[in-house]
Formats: C-alpha cells, sequence, structure tokens
C-alpha cells in the first residue's frame, strides 16, 4: 500500500513538472543551485568562524602589566585525554590551597594580580594554563568541553600533595574561568569556596550574545552551527559547560559571584540567576565601574581584602551553620576516608615537572579513596 502511494506521488510530480513551461523548470531549477549554494557559503563562513574560535589571540583584555613572577615552581600535568599541560604552583603558609582559572584567550599570566595578593595571605596558589593557553598543549580551546578535563586533573594534584589539606580547596576563575570553577565544585567535593567573576550561565548562551562583536556575523544561524561543530570534533556537549542548570547541586561549598554592574560581555542577568540558584553559603558582589573579569582592576584594595576574607572563612573551617548566611543544614566535617573527587572527572596523570624527567605516577580513571591517595602521595614524596 505504501509503495502504490509512492508510486502515485512520483507519478503526480512527473507529471506536474512535465506540464511545466521551460521557464519555469529553469526558475526551480535556479532556486534549487541557489539553496545549495547559500547552504555551501553558510557552511564555509561557519567553518572559517569555527576556526577563527577555537584559535583565540592571547591578549591582556586591559589587564595591566603583571606583577613580577611569584617563586614557583613548574608542574606538567596530563589531562584525561593526554593533554600536557603546563601550570605554576607558589608555596604558602597555610594547609588549604587555591587553585586559579583564566578566561577565554587569556593564560595563568592574568592571574599573577589575584595569585599576589592571595599568597601574600599565605595561601599556596596553582595557576593553570587551560588547553591550547600559554604553555599548555592541545588544538584547540573547547568553550569548556575539555578544559573541565584539565581543571579536573589540577585538582588531583593539589589532593596529591602530602603538604597540602586535601580536604579543603578553593577555586578562583574569571570569565570562563568562573565558569569552570562553578562546574568544578560540583565535581569535586573538597572545593569548599569558590570565587567566580563573570561566568556566564551557560556557553551557548555567551557564545550567542558574543558572537556578532568577536566575528561581524550574525549570530544565526552561525552560532548555533559553530557550537555544532565544537560539539562534532571534539566529542563534547555544550550542555556540559552550563553552570545554571549545575549549580544547585553544589554541597558545603560557599560561593561568592562578582560581576561587572555593565558587563557588555557577560550580561549581569547572568549573574542574577547563578545566584539565585546556588544554595546558601552565597555571596553576590556587583562591581559598578567595573568591565568584563576586571572587577581587580577598577577595586584592587576591596577586592584582595573581601575575596581573602571570603577563603578565610570558608577554608579555615568547616563550613557548618551560620546565621548570617541563613544555613538550615548542619554539616559535618567529612572524614578523611570520604573527601573523594570523582576521577572519572579526571583520568589525570600527573608529575612535577622538571627538565626531562619522566612521568612519575598515574591517577586511575575511577574514585580515590584516601588510602589510595597516601599510596600517591607517598611516591610524590619519595620523587
Amino acid at each position: 500500500m505504501v509503495d502504490s502511494a509512492l508510486g502515485r506521488a512520483h507519478r503526480y510530480t512527473e507529471s506536474m513538472m512535465g506540464s511545466l513551461k521551460p521557464t519555469a523548470k529553469l526558475a526551480l531549477t535556479a532556486l534549487g543551485a541557489g539553496a545549495a549554494l547559500t547552504a555551501a557559503a553558510v557552511g564555509a563562513v561557519s567553518w572559517l568562524t569555527y576556526r577563527r574560535l577555537i584559535h583565540p589571540t592571547a591578549g591582556d583584555y586591559g589587564m595591566p602589566l603583571p606583577p613580577p613572577e611569584l617563586p614557583h615552581d613548574a608542574v606538567a600535568l596530563l589531562s584525561q585525554d593526554g593533554t600536557r599541560l603546563a601550570a605554576w604552583f607558589v608555596a604558602g603558609t597555610r594547609p588549604t590551597p587555591i587553585l586559579l582559572l583564566h578566561g577565554y584567550g587569556a593564560t595563568k599570566r592574568e592571574m599573577l594580580h589575584h595569585a599576589a595578593f592571595l599568597a601574600a595571605a599565605g595561601y599556596p596558589v596553582l595557576l593553570l594554563d587551560l588547553r591550547h593557553s600559554g604553555e599548555s598543549e592541545g588544538n584547540a580551546v573547547t568553550f569548556g568541553g575539555k578544559e573541565r578535563e584539565d581543571v579536573a586533573a589540577a585538582l588531583a594534584y593539589l589532593q596529591a600533595r602530602p603538604d597540602l589539606d586535601r580536604t579543603r580547596i578553593g577555586l578562583l576563575g574569571l570569565s570562563l574561568g568562573g565558569a569552570l570553577a562553578l562546574l568544578a565544585a560540583v565535581d569535586c567535593p573538597a572545593v569548599r569556596a569558590v570565587v567566580a567573576e563573570s561566568s556566564f550561565r551557560d556557553i551557548a548562551t555567551a557564545v550567542r550574545r558574543n558572537f556578532r562583536d568577536a566575528t561581524r556575523l550574525p549570530h544565526f544561524p552561525f552560532a548555533p552551527i559553530t557550537i555544532r561543530m565544537v560539539e562534532w570534533r571534539w566529542g563534547v556537549r555544550a550542555s556540559r559547560v552550563a553552570p545554571l542548570r549545575e549549580i544547585s547541586a553544589l554541597r558545603d561549598c560557599a560561593v561568592l559571584l562578582i560581576h561587572a554592574q555593565n558587563d557588555t560581555v557577560v550580561a549581569v542577568e547572568d549573574a542574577h540567576a547563578l545566584f539565585s540558584a546556588a544554595p546558601e553559603p552565597k555571596e553576590l558582589w556587583l562591581v559598578p565601574a567595573a568591565d568584563h573579569a576586571l572587577a581587580f582592576i577598577s577595586e584592587r584594595a576591596v577586592y584582595a581584602t573581601r575575596v581573602a576574607a571570603f577563603f578565610d572563612r570558608w577554608l579555615a573551617a568547616p563550613v557548618a551553620d551560620d546565621a548570617d548566611h541563613h544555613r538550615t543544614a548542619n554539616i559535618a566535617e567529612s572524614s578523611e576516608e570520604d573527601a573523594r573527587c570523582p576521577a572519572g572527572a579526571l583520568e589525570a596523570r600527573v608529575r612535577q615537572c622538571s627538565p626531562g624527567s619522566e612521568d612519575a605516577w598515574s591517577v586511575p580513571a575511577r574514585e580515590i579513596s584516601a588510602r589510595e591517595m597516601r599510596t600517591v602521595a607517598a611516591a610524590y614524596s619519595a620523587r
């Protein structure tokens, strides 16, 4: 029955085409060719735009020259897919480390200003170059899709160091780094305090809003096509870079959201949405005169004091009932055996970096128990 219906439809189409005048046939043929050419042009432009966006030009984005490099150890990490990552570790007098994450098109040098005041407060600091940035390897920026695994590798490194508290880690990130910091806090229970500046609600919205400024092209249809190309080429999903979707899952983690009141890159509405969705304890600081991800520049002393005080409060002791933040849950300190990061997010081989050194030890791709971490730490100490 279906075949006969299709046959009748085919004969009807042929009869209609046969009854058309030659000029009409030419018009239809031209329309078809025009549509094909338009699709080819959209595809070509989208491909060129995609190539440009995954290979951003590094810039300081208005940040003044960084302070002199702090005394640091060079550290090399391996992300889950084997991408080699570069980082700097700055030792401190406290046991609770803080991981710093730069934004799109930037490098770990962008975070030296933040590292300086945190190191002055005694915090050990790890500055990470995300993939395809700074000294790290990688073929492309994936807008957070693969970078989420890079952050997991950095957290695994901090947890493996025997001189640090592996159950209490802080994160500070700018823009894309801020979004990654929020996602890492969901992935890893050891993260107890996050400062996310200029974070977007999700990468698809951020790309759509900024597409015209970045490419001089309309966001439709090019922005959705570009995102699909990144997903297809790098095996990632844009839905994995959506802090607004996941922030409500945070547990035992304090959040400080910082945002420029008149941010032209990531709308301040994203900060309000994230703040509304985040569980307590949480703070929202809107900076009137700042540009995107540059609140430190407009409010240096206030910024350094407020951020350091935030980490002092939430990394110094377990997150517990707090009248000022209307906490309702009584959260106890996690036991050593219960303090885990899901290494499914971290299949990260980590090694201390020195010229000519080889990989010293591996972190398996599964949950890492405290006993296993002590074994890893012992291997690290013996190196």
